[in-house]
C-alpha cells in the first residue's frame, strides 16, 4: 500500500532531517511565490476546502455523499493526528533537537513565564512546539487529495503536486522536518483511502438517519 511505503520513507529520512531541513530552508523564494505558498499550504483546510465543496456541490449533485466520506475521514485524521503529536511528543525545529522524541509523559522547559509543559498540555499554545510529527497540514492536504482524486481521476496528477507543495512549504517555513510531513502524508492519505473504502461518512449517515426513522415509529405508536 502507497501510504505504508510513505510511513516507512518518513522512517529512512529521519536521520538525515537535520542536513534536509536546512537545505530546503536555503532555497531563496520571496515576493509573490512566497505569498503564493503561504497560502497554497492551507490547501486541505479551511476556506480552499470550503471553496471545493461548494464547487462539488454545484456542479456534481450526484458526488455529494462523497463528501460525508471526506467529513469523516477528516474528523478521524485530526483525532489521531493530534493524539500521536501528544504521543509521539517531537520538538519542532525551532527548538533545534530533531532526535529529541520526549513521548507521552515528556516535558519540555521553556523557561520564563512558560515554565515546564507536558507533550499533552494542550491547552498550553506553547505546548504545540512540542508536535512536530506528523505534520496536521500535510495530513490534511492528503485527505483532500485522495477524496478528489478519488472523484476525479484525471486530477490525480495535480492532487499529488498540491500535498508536496504543502509538504516542502511546511519544511522550507520551518514548521516541520521532511521526515513529519512524510508521515502526515501516510497517515492523512491511508486513513482516507480506509473512510472512503468503507464509506464511513455514508454509513455514519444512514445509521442517524434509521435512528431517527425508528424513533419516530416508535412516537407514533
Amino acid at each position: 500500500m502507497w501510504w505504508l511505503g510513505l510511513g516507512l520513507l518518513a522512517l529512512l529520512a529521519m536521520p538525515f532531517d537535520r542536513s534536509l531541513f536546512a537545505l530546503i530552508g536555503r532555497i531563496p523564494l520571496g515576493g509573490d511565490i512566497r505569498r503564493e505558498l503561504m497560502m497554497l499550504q492551507q490547501y486541505g483546510q479551511g476556506s480552499l476546502s470550503a471553496i471545493a465543496v461548494i464547487v462539488i456541490l454545484r456542479l456534481d449533485r450526484q458526488r455529494a455523499p462523497r463528501l460525508l466520506d471526506w467529513a469523516a475521514a477528516a474528523v478521524v485524521v485530526w483525532v489521531v493526528g493530534l493524539g500521536l503529536k501528544m504521543l509521539i511528543g517531537r520538538p519542532r525545529p525551532v527548538l533545534a533537537d530533531p532526535f529529541g522524541f520526549l513521548g507521552v509523559g515528556g516535558t519540555h522547559d521553556f523557561g520564563d513565564p512558560v515554565g515546564v509543559l507536558h507533550t499533552w498540555a494542550f491547552w498550553e499554545k506553547a505546548a504545540s512546539e512540542l508536535w512536530s510529527m506528523p505534520s496536521s497540514h500535510t495530513a490534511f492536504a492528503a485527505v483532500m487529495s485522495v477524496v478528489l482524486a478519488s472523484m476525479y481521476p484525471r486530477l490525480s496528477k495535480l492532487c499529488v503536486f498540491m500535498v508536496c507543495v504543502v509538504g516542502f512549504t511546511r519544511v522550507w517555513t520551518g514548521a516541520h522536518y521532511p521526515s513529519d510531513v512524510l508521515m502526515g502524508a501516510a497517515l492523512g492519505g491511508g486513513l482516507t483511502a480506509l473512510a472512503l473504502r468503507r464509506r464511513w461518512g455514508q454509513r455514519a449517515a444512514e445509521r442517524a438517519k434509521g435512528g431517527r426513522l425508528a424513533s419516530h415509529a416508535e412516537e407514533g405508536r
